[in-house]
């Protein structure tokens, strides 16, 4: 069966039948040592480079497929989180209060739409963090609560608050977010391996 899928998957491509003329005339071609409109080895670099391209195809479906099965973690707590986004865990520092303050309600807006899984503890003493599992936060509990940023300054493990009437029912403590998820809402930064530079700058 997993051959038979595989076989489908590699037709379902146009390169693949490209791929296979290509070997077809390239191999009457070469074993009849006639030119069919093109020189044998045309028709060979043309099929190696239309198998290429399919395997390229088929590989970003895999990764694809594999990204809509995998399930989130909690790997990602969210002092690490806002530090990553800050860019500075010197909360005291110039400009970090208000970039922390709006990170805390952009992390709020990208959960309540799902783009951002969230897991917390349920109703947890602060103290006894560790007798409350990790469960999921429900997309909805954001629409009435959120994270203080008094709060998350005295405990960065703090516990949701209501942010509005009626306010949340429950509150979860110690959140934490998928690293993956992360990434794709906050990517990194990469930063360039050399800077080139003029040699008249540099003389200058």
């Amino acid at each position: 069966m997993g051959i038979i899928n595989a076989l489908k998957r590699i037709g379902s491509h146009l390169s693949s039948w490209v791929s296979g003329a290509s070997t077809a005339v390239g191999l009457v071609s070469g074993v009849s040592e006639t030119k069919l409109i093109l020189p044998s080895y045309v028709w060979w670099v043309v099929a190696v480079g239309a198998i290429f391209f399919t395997a390229i195809r088929i590989q970003m479906e895999l990764d694809e497929e594999k990204k809509k099965r995998r399930k989130p973690q909690p790997s990602v707590p969210l002092q690490t989180l806002i530090e990553r986004i800050v860019g500075d865990s010197n909360w005291g520092a110039t400009g970090v209060p208000q970039k922390t303050s709006d990170t805390l309600v952009a992390i709020r807006e990208k959960a309540r739409l799902g783009v951002l899984s969230a897991w917390g503890r349920n109703g947890a003493n602060q103290s006894h963090l560790s007798f409350y599992p990790l469960e999921p936060i429900p997309e909805q509990h954001w629409t009435n609560a959120h994270i203080d940023y008094l709060e998350f300054l005295k405990d960065s493990k703090c516990a949701t608050t209501n942010a509005k009437h009626p306010g949340s029912p429950n509150h979860y403590s110690d959140i934490h977010f998928d690293s993956v998820e992360v990434e794709a809402a906050w990517p990194t930064k990469k930063r360039p391996k050399f800077k080139w530079q003029s040699p008249l700058v540099r003389a200058g």
